[in-house]
């Protein structure tokens, strides 16, 4: 998933402790580091074993996704977990990714100046990670994917630094 959303409350010190802070971004950064390792494994069996309904359910995903009239949304959903054809990694990945959102709200911060071309990078991110998928080519399937969430873990790693 590649969003970054923080608790409100953790904008607020008052409300917030710094060590609560800490260990959301310690619990945070462990989930990251999971899918790192896991996901581009993920995208290289889905670039061997999707089924053509797989990379249509992709496609029309990323399609919705891009889509302006969708507004403001996040690229959480794209996961090629089922493609790979495997149920337990897409269990896997649902808990990973419900991990990094456990206690957090809906509310998302303003994008540092730096950031301000994230959608268009992810959107780019993904398209490459899907056309590799499509083409059933393992390796930049992997390539790309593991490229994406090192981004992903960037892009956190500067809202933190900015935020908590």
């Amino acid at each position: 998933g590649s969003c970054v959303r923080v608790e409100p409350a953790s904008l607020r010190p008052d409300l917030v402790t710094s060590e609560q802070r800490a260990a959301y971004r310690q619990r945070f950064m462990a989930s990251t580091q999971a899918r790192l390792l896991v996901e581009p494994e993920i995208a290289r069996l889905a670039a061997r074993n999707a089924a053509p309904e797989d990379i249509a359910a992709l496609e029309a995903l990323l399609q919705r996704r891009n889509n302006p009239s969708g507004g403001e949304r996040c690229f959480d959903e794209f996961h090629v977990a089922r493609a790979a054809g495997n149920p337990f990694l897409v269990e896997f990945v649902q808990q990973l990714v419900s991990e990094e959102q456990k206690g957090l709200s809906s509310f998302s911060l303003p994008m540092p100046e730096s950031q301000k071309r994230a959608p268009d990078s992810l959107r780019d991110q993904h398209q490459k990670m899907l056309d590799a998928i499509r083409e059933g080519d393992e390796e930049f399937a992997y390539f790309y994917t593991k490229e994406h969430v090192k981004y992903v873990v960037r892009a956190y790693e500067e809202y933190f630094a900015l935020f908590c």
